[in-house]
């Protein structure tokens, strides 16, 4: 699963808030909502803002009684 994340800089090294997007299964999917978001992004002129595709796994799945 990967989630897509928007990162919102107040300044050049301080991050405002970070916003997720989407939760998506593969990674082909998510780089393609990222790309959309990016374009849509760009058009309003807006600036120090950066978008990420994060891969999330359990490594150990939870045992439950």
């Amino acid at each position: 699963m990967y989630i897509l994340l928007m990162i919102v800089f107040s300044q050049p090294y301080a991050v405002e808030y970070i916003h997720n997007i989407g939760e998506y299964p593969t990674k082909q999917i998510c780089v393609e909502e990222r790309n959309r978001a990016i374009k849509t992004f760009n058009e309003s002129g807006a600036s120090y803002t950066a978008f990420g595709c994060i891969p999330v796994a359990l490594k150990n799945k939870p045992t439950y009684s």
